[in-house]
């Protein structure tokens, strides 16, 4: 199996996109701004590079005040490229288009050339213009791919701040729909389209593209690196809106499919949620009633001096459909004989996270017997299986001492949220 490597968890870098120059690989990152976010709020854009994909330092930071976009935190998708010794940023305005950075160095510093969108809605009316992939082909012409819900592709000028013909629209037979973030690449005289959980081949850069099977469920980026192709992808490690990224190897078969079974599998998050508390304390945070702080050997911990009540980051994303099992490794040493876990999830469409804040009382509630005073780490297991499950995932967990509870330090080591066959 390939081994994935997580990178910069927890520090809500993802939408990652890769360019190797002058033996160092560069990887260009998105970043959500907050643990508190609701929606897709992106501040800034960085530039990281590495010589051993180990060893990582910060070459540059992107502000949308250094763009057109001005103070607008709507930093999504955005691709790297080189061509005649200069560098390019092709960076999403939100959902409402694509500008262009230029450099002469990959880690910076870049700037707006254009001072404006290099493409925009009125181009293609019926998509919207953004999260670009840059791909450059063998004989080295460059194409700007991009779209949601219909991709459109146009060869780039030389100059790479402009098109050189207006943006074609890509057919993709077989399709069963497309989203946004396009990945495209080229391998064995294949050309290659990936996007959410699905993937094309072409003979030609335009296609039409014939859909072959399943692919990596998040926003994906293939780089060459030292004789093996790197998956690059998003990965929700805090939640839906504070992501991180990973890569992995990426195997193709004697026949150009991609080969899932040594590639590490076409998943890029478990259906379930583990907190290991082993770099942070992963968005949970204290609401009042007790303390918490991060301890660095894995766990979190607090004194109570009121109604104690702790809870997660927003959307960690547990499958409540297929995962049913909690389990909990506590040390309890308050009088509290009774722990109560509040759950949160949302299931209404279209646009299932703009729903208003939770309102706790209205949600389900799970209470269970812990032991008092205990100077023992006890694992407590709670069966969700009595309770219904929702398609779309969890929003929100608050563990809640009871009120009249004063006094007394707890510890969490770990939580874990499972299918009910996973025994860890």
């Amino acid at each position: 199996m390939s081994r994935l490597a997580a990178i910069f968890p927890e520090q809500g870098l993802t939408d990652p996109h890769a360019l190797v120059a002058g033996g160092r690989l560069y990887l260009l990152c998105g970043h959500d701004a907050s643990m508190d976010n609701e929606s897709w709020v992106m501040d800034e854009w960085q530039i990281r590079s590495t010589a051993d994909l180990v060893d990582w330092r910060i070459e540059c930071r992107i502000r949308p005040e250094d763009t057109f976009m001005g103070a607008r935190h709507r930093c999504w998708g955005a691709d790297l490229a080189a061509r005649d010794g200069r560098f390019f940023v092709y960076f999403s305005d939100g959902p409402d288009g694509t500008g262009v950075l230029a450099a002469d160095a990959p880690g910076g510093p870049y700037r707006d050339v254009l001072g404006r969108r290099l493409v925009s809605r009125e181009q293609t009316p019926d998509t919207q213009p953004y999260d670009p992939d840059a791909f450059e082909d063998d004989d080295g012409e460059h194409y700007l791919f991009f779209g949601c819900g219909r991709y459109y592709a146009a060869r780039l000028a030389r100059s790479m701040t402009a098109l050189a013909e207006a943006p074609r629209p890509i057919e993709i037979q077989g399709a069963a729909g497309v989203s946004d973030k396009a990945c495209v690449f080229k391998r064995s005289g294949r050309y290659y389209l990936a996007w959410g959980g699905q993937y094309a081949m072409a003979d030609g850069v335009y296609g039409p593209y014939t859909r072959v099977g399943p692919f990596l469920d998040a926003h994906s980026n293939v780089c060459r690196w030292k004789g093996r192709d790197l998956l690059f992808h998003e990965q929700k490690d805090i939640g839906l809106f504070y992501r991180g990224c990973a890569f992995r190897t990426l195997r193709l078969r004697t026949d150009g499919k991609a080969d899932w079974d040594a590639s590490g599998g076409c998943r890029a998050d478990p259906p379930g949620r583990a907190w290991d508390f082993s770099r942070s304390a992963m968005g949970w945070r204290a609401l009042g009633g007790t303390t918490l702080e991060w301890i660095p050997s894995g766990g979190i911990r607090g004194v109570l001096d009121g109604p104690g009540r702790i809870e997660s980051a927003l959307f960690p994303l547990a499958d409540l459909d297929r995962c049913k099992r909690v389990r909990l490794r506590l040390r309890n040493g308050t009088v509290a004989e009774r722990l109560v876990l509040r759950f949160a999830a949302r299931s209404e469409e279209p646009c299932w996270f703009l729903n208003p804040a939770v309102h706790w009382r209205e949600e389900d509630a799970i209470e269970f017997a812990v032991r008092p005073r205990d100077a023992r780490f006890r694992d407590y297991e709670l069966d969700l299986s009595g309770h219904p499950g929702w398609r779309l995932d969890l929003k929100r967990l608050r563990l809640e001492f009871p009120p009249d509870v004063r006094g007394g330090a707890w510890e969490i080591r770990n939580m874990n949220i499972q299918e009910t066959d996973v025994r860890t």
